[in-house]
């Protein structure tokens, strides 16, 4: 529960810091959108991690669930595709 309270101060904090562009994020309610934005979100930890904003677990745990996700999204597109 104490990371999910963590998420928005951190979204918040991060598109500060690493100069988004609007472009870079997707509201489209699609997975493809969503993969987008997952891959944006990636790029913050990663700058947040490099310019130690972010400590070095709590990062390595916001890459692997990214992860996870991109992988689980990616299989939900392709089922999508093969039926």
């Amino acid at each position: 529960m104490k990371k999910l309270l963590l998420i928005p101060l951190f979204l918040i904090t991060t598109s500060q810091t690493s100069n988004t562009n609007p472009h870079d994020i997707n509201d489209r309610p699609s997975v493809e959108g969503a993969l987008k934005n997952l891959h944006e979100l990636n790029r913050w930890i990663s700058y947040d991690y490099h310019h130690k904003i972010l400590e070095e677990e709590p990062a390595s745990n916001y890459f692997s669930l990214v992860k996870i996700i991109i992988t689980q999204l990616d299989s939900v597109e392709n089922e999508k595709k093969t039926n």
